[in-house]
């Protein structure tokens, strides 16, 4: 959601929420849903004549059509973390 929101969207978005060390697992999937959703949102409302706009970002000057690219690297990333956790958790 962080980097959608300060890359991406026209207005950044306060991004807070609980923490997930207190949450069960269907408030964790609810959390979840609501960021994918977020996501989705400023995807979809997202002006494509914009994808070589340039940016700073921490790690160096990118366009937005690149930070696209790292946001669904981010994505997989964690997924795979998540993945490795259930299969050593024999889940």
């Amino acid at each position: 959601m962080w980097l959608s929101s300060s890359y991406l969207s026209a207005q950044q978005k306060e991004i807070e929420g609980p923490s997930l060390k207190d949450l069960n697992k269907n408030q964790i999937k609810a959390e979840l849903e609501k960021a994918y959703d977020y996501v989705f949102l400023v995807t979809k409302s997202f002006d494509e004549r914009n994808l070589n706009y340039k940016i700073d970002f921490f790690a160096g000057e990118k366009t937005k059509r690149q930070m696209f690219t790292l946001i669904n690297d981010h994505m997989t990333h964690h997924r795979a973390q998540l993945l490795v956790y259930l299969r050593l958790n024999n889940s």
